[in-house]
Parts: structure tokens; sequence; C-alpha cells
């Protein structure tokens, strides 16, 4: 006689009748989807990820470019183990797939043991987490893949660096399009919601920037013919930076004319380190 399944948060008994367990809980075989999966995960083509339920809105947001996001609990009563990392796999695999992802720490105390006795004095004693903050002190608004870069570390070890670093209040995130960016913690600084270091993120707003350094006056249309981006995409970046007050507009004979903003002192202090680099 097979004994009674019972689930619950603490642990179960051993599961002999899969299917009946997927019928229960309304799970499907995700080997049926699989084919559907762009550049599956190994647990997913290993059968280690080997039920779903409602998937295919994960993958139809796939097919279609549409946003969506992935997030999980977490609440680890020891230090961290292989458990623990498949799940943090899973998410890693889904942000890099393009989907926004969630840690919730679960429970009163959101540090998790390794960490819990850390001192605030003692965060910085760790050399990778203090290059890190003095990358970031130096780069105000970096984003987490040039963070990692320079400091040559992995995706999971930086993401963990810069939890630690803000949990102690060393530094500050936000999301910036689709940047994480990070900065370090002023007492009562706020971020600059239209900081030009954000604005020229972007590719196109740099080639801008430096063709009407070297252009002064030059007109949108000239603009885009020159660096051979479309009207939209050079308005859509000339908005922008007129918005962060990196250029100006001045009307000369009937056409819109653009000169660099020689008085905004936040962007004198970039131009000559960094702004232009590719």
């Amino acid at each position: 006689m097979k004994r009674e399944i019972k689930l619950n948060p603490w642990g179960t008994n051993d599961i002999e009748d899969y299917p009946k367990l997927f019928e229960e809980f309304g799970v499907s075989p995700f080997k049926d989807l699989l084919a559907e999966v762009p550049n599956p995960h190994p647990y997913m083509r290993r059968g280690v990820i080997f039920g779903h339920r409602d998937y295919q809105s994960i993958l139809d947001a796939l097919h279609l470019n549409e946003p969506f996001g992935v997030m999980s609990g977490f609440m680890p009563s020891g230090p961290v183990h292989l458990g623990h990392k498949m799940v943090m796999d899973e998410i890693i695999w889904h942000q890099r797939m393009g989907a926004e992802a969630f840690f919730v720490a679960i429970g009163t105390v959101v540090r998790p043991p390794s960490i819990r006795n850390l001192k605030e004095d003692e965060v910085l004693t760790n050399d990778t987490r203090d290059r890190i903050y003095n990358y970031i002190l130096n780069h105000e608004g970096a984003h987490f893949r040039e963070i990692i870069n320079y400091i040559d570390i992995g995706p999971f070890e930086g993401t963990w660096h810069l939890q630690v670093l803000e949990d102690f209040g060393f530094i500050v995130s936000r999301r910036y399009r689709h940047y994480k960016i990070f900065y370090p913690l002023v007492a009562g600084k706020e971020i600059p919601l239209k900081d030009p270091r954000l604005v020229l993120k972007s590719k196109t707003a740099k080639a801008i920037v430096r063709f009407i350094l070297k252009n002064p006056g030059a007109y949108q249309n000239l603009i885009a013919k020159q660096l051979g981006k479309s009207s939209g995409a050079i308005r859509y970046n000339m908005k922008k930076l007129v918005d962060a007050k990196i250029i100006n507009i001045m009307k000369e004979n009937g056409l819109k004319r653009f000169y660099i903003n020689e008085k905004n002192l936040a962007l004198k202090r970039i131009l000559p380190e960094n702004a232009f680099s590719v």
C-alpha cells in the first residue's frame, strides 16, 4: 500500500507517485515545452526541472520580446548549499534571458547567516568588496556588468558583494532603463533623476555629444545623416540630452542648432575622464 503524500514547508516523505502529485497540484510535464525554450538551462535539458504550472506565459513573453519577471523567496537556515545555488542559477538564467529578477528575503532578519555577525567596520576588510566599493566611489552610476568586468568576478559573486555593501549603507542602487546602476551612499544624498552619467550610457547619446563637440551648432538632420541613425533615434536621444542639460538648443535662421552646455558642472567633471570611452 502506497503511503499518503504529505507536503509541507519543512520536508516530505519519499514521493512514489509523481503523476498523482502532478494531477493533485495541476503540474504539467516540462519536457512538453522544452523544444520551445531558447537556449534551455542544463537543469531543463537534463530533467532536473521536470514540471511547471503555466510556464507557457513565460515562453510567450520570451518569443514576443515582452517584459516578464521571476521571483524567489530566500530564507537561509544555514550556510548557502547546493539547493540554494540551484534556485539562484535558475533566477540568473531567466535574468540573462531578459527577465526582471527578484530575491525576497523571508523572515525578520534579511541578512544571511554568513554576514549576520558582520560589523560595519568589517565590511571593507574583504579585498574584493573593498575594490568594488572604491570603483563605485570613482565611477558613480556604474552599472552591474561594468563593475564585475572591471573587478573580474562572476555575476553571482558580484551580486553578493554589492548586496552586502547596500545592506550596510555603503552604496545605493536603482534601475535605469535596462541597467542596474550603483552610487556611493552619502548621508542625505538623492540619486539625481537626470544625471549626465546615466544619459551618456547610451552609445547613441555619446556619439551625438562627440559630434556636437567637434561640430558646435550642428542641426538634427545633419547629425542623423553623419551618424547613420534614424531621425527618430536622434530625436529621442536629443530629448534625453536636453532634459539632462547636457546640450542646449539655439534657433538660428529657422533651424534648431545644438551646443554643449558649458555651464553644466557635472558634465565638465565627466567629459575629460570617461564619458566618451567606447
